[in-house]
């Protein structure tokens, strides 16, 4: 195996161990910060070197859109889309119960319709031991 995909892997393994563990330690922090904050009433934690935490509220909305979608039918507002769908459970059931003689040329459209795709990760894992 080429040497230097050999370091970099290694590198990789380490520095992405290292990173796990801050992600998970400034988390921690985090939520512990914002709530001794919150139980003082700071807004603002000066931290030297002309840097400060501030502790920031902001609000967002989540949308019920069933009931909103029931409220704009109710009152006739002309927001409402009718999209089309495909039933994946009756296609299922459709495909499962099918005669693939009789529906020879419908299959075979629909299996062009679908297309293969590869996602590439990296994962880190425990080494096989290899054996001579």
């Amino acid at each position: 195996m080429n040497s230097e995909l050999q370091k970099l892997a290694q590198a990789y393994v380490e520095n992405k161990r290292e990173l796990d563990s801050y992600t998970k330690l400034c988390k921690k922090e985090n939520e512990d910060i914002k709530k001794m904050m919150s139980d003082e009433g700071v807004e603002e934690v000066d931290v030297g070197s002309g840097k400060a935490l501030r502790r920031v509220i902001t609000e967002s909305y989540d949308v019920n859109e069933l009931k909103m979608l029931q409220v704009l039918k109710q009152y006739g507002v002309p927001a409402v889309k009718t999209v089309e769908v495909i039933d994946e459970d009756a296609l299922e059931k459709f495909l499962y119960n099918a005669d693939p003689n009789e529906h020879r040329a419908l299959l075979q459209e629909l299996d062009g319709c679908k297309k293969l795709k590869q996602v590439v990760s990296l994962r880190v894992v425990n080494a096989k031991k290899m054996e001579d």
